[in-house]
């Protein structure tokens, strides 16, 4: 006999059905030609007072061999430290003081090519493009699974431009929301028979790795992406269309769950798991400005929903696991900085002097039955999309292993959330013993 379901159950699983639907991958890749204007790479080397010039459009094993002894060993960050393991990272760098390159993002089009793959034409801030480093990985070269490093709130990609050389190996695997993809950069420099400079664009916070270098050289100019203050006066428009019959769906589903009397029937509130982390100021730990800086499917919900119910406010929390018996979590305005110690614990402090909101769901409910009493002021929610990672007191915010130390920001888990009225508020005829969808 088939289970009897609510049409809160039906509408939500078509809600998450059509955001499936939607996501895409975090990273957008494509080439870019190389010709005599930009293809000129000049750098130091040692002591010497005069340039060594490296053409990418007629390299030879014993240039891209020099250009690697030029380099320095390259290190990677763990929290606020710079480390040198070759177990985790082996692979050279250059700083930015010691290259310069005719490159550049903006006139090949790259830059583009983000705006409308990568943020799908949404968000209408300028693009900041910063030069990182130069990195060369020879034969043995390799980098585990890592996070790069955030060096702003209002860093949001990196950039990775691949120059066109021969080699085996080195590609980037990307691992998010339990999906594994991988960018093959010694098959993206040649197309068609002939070298060209390829380039993946990713979202900082999304953990990815370089593979063994089998062989050859892989030469990588890396960026860092910004969003700017300042506007562009003509979006560019999407590469491809949305899929507007996921987002039709979305938008209904959402209506239809707030139409049903049995969807939180006394109340409480609606929570979106985002699947992006984001950058934020140790010293500051506002979310001000935050959600129009949001990511691929995360800015995706927040533009469904306010088409779809307008009147409701959707707000950014950040939330955090309470360190009591009751496992339950808290919503809170802000990033949380406390001392070194709590006479009070973690979950008392935070609803103290943060004024956070402590949230539990039904399944938390009838295993802590005593969590409303201890937390008269408790609130119910339903999370529409699976809440899989939060803020840990004890964790700091911290990150296994980085591009570099994390000197002034941090990465942070937020939420999307917004308050629902009863159904008796909402105009609904309520004929059924109170049953939340789970």
């Amino acid at each position: 006999m088939p289970k009897d379901t609510s049409d809160a159950d039906d509408a939500l699983a078509t809600f998450r059905d059509a955001l499936a639907d939607l996501e895409e991958p975090p990273f957008c890749t494509g080439v870019a030609s190389l010709d005599a204007n930009n293809s000129t790479l000049f750098y130091r080397a040692g002591n010497s007072p005069f340039a060594k010039i490296l053409d990418f459009n007629a390299t030879t094993d014993e240039q891209l061999a020099a250009l690697s002894d030029a380099c320095q060993p390259a290190p990677f960050g763990i929290a606020q430290k710079s480390v040198l393991d070759e177990t985790i990272r082996k692979a050279g760098k250059m700083e930015c003081t010691d290259f310069a390159t005719q490159f550049c993002p903006y006139a090949s089009g790259i830059v583009d090519k983000i705006r409308a793959s990568l943020l799908q034409g949404r968000n209408t801030s300028t693009i900041h493009v910063e030069m990182y480093k130069l990195n060369v990985y020879g034969p043995g070269s390799f980098f585990k699974s890592h996070v790069d490093t955030p060096r702003s709130d209002t860093m949001f990609a990196s950039l990775v431009v691949i120059l066109p050389t021969k080699h085996k190996g080195g590609s980037l695997l990307f691992r998010h929301q339990g999906r594994e993809l991988s960018f093959n950069s010694a098959e993206a420099v040649v197309t068609e028979g002939e070298l060209k400079a390829g380039f993946v664009a990713f979202y900082s916070d999304v953990e990815h790795e370089v593979s063994v270098v089998e062989s050859g050289y892989r030469v990588t100019l890396t960026y860092n992406l910004y969003f700017s203050d300042i506007r562009e006066l003509t979006p560019i428009p999407p590469s491809s269309p949305l899929n507007a019959d996921a987002e039709d769906r979305m938008k209904s589903s959402l209506e239809a769950l707030l139409n049903d009397p049995k969807f939180l029937p006394d109340g409480g509130i609606v929570g979106f798991a985002l699947s992006h982390k984001y950058p934020f100021k140790k010293n500051s730990k506002a979310l001000s400005n935050l959600e129009e800086r949001l990511k691929g499917t995360d800015a995706l919900l927040k533009k469904i929903w306010e088409e779809a119910l307008p009147d409701i406010d959707l707000k950014l929390k950040t939330v955090y696991r309470g360190d009591d018996e009751y496992d339950c979590l808290v919503l809170v305005d802000t990033f949380v900085d406390v001392g070194d110690e709590l006479e009070d614990g973690f979950t008392r402090y935070v609803t103290e002097y943060y004024q956070g909101q402590i949230i539990y769901t039904s399944g938390v409910k009838k295993k802590n039955p005593g969590l409303t009493k201890a937390y008269p002021d408790a609130r119910l929610i339903k999370w529409l999309t699976t809440l899989n990672k939060v803020n840990q007191f004890k964790e700091e915010y911290a990150v296994n292993y980085g591009n570099g130390p994390a000197v002034g920001h941090s990465y942070g888990d937020i939420c999307l959330v917004a308050e629902i009225k009863s159904a008796t508020e909402r105009g609904l005829e309520v004929t059924a013993p109170n049953v939340v969808a789970s």
